[in-house]
């Protein structure tokens, strides 16, 4: 939730992992945008009390769902790999 309230979708984080991946991982896949497209659709309130455990940083199970819907999308389209 923190990363949706204080960061954006070219956060630190992405770069990191970007970066680390580019040796180490056979695919990057970064869900970053997703999330934040949807925060722009429903605000960023909305969608942390929608998909992480309340007052927790772990996704519920509607965040876990449209993580593995990004995810196979991803992965079935090539799409940002």
């Amino acid at each position: 939730p923190g990363s949706l309230l204080h960061d954006n979708a070219n956060s630190k984080h992405v770069l990191i992992w970007k970066k680390f991946c580019i040796d180490k991982c056979e695919n990057f896949i970064n869900t970053y945008m997703d999330f934040f497209k949807l925060t722009e659709q429903k605000g960023k309130t909305s969608i942390i009390n929608d998909f992480y455990m309340f007052n927790d940083v772990h996704f519920n199970g509607n965040g876990s769902k449209f993580i593995a819907e990004v995810i196979t999308k991803k992965l079935i389209s090539n799409d940002n790999l």
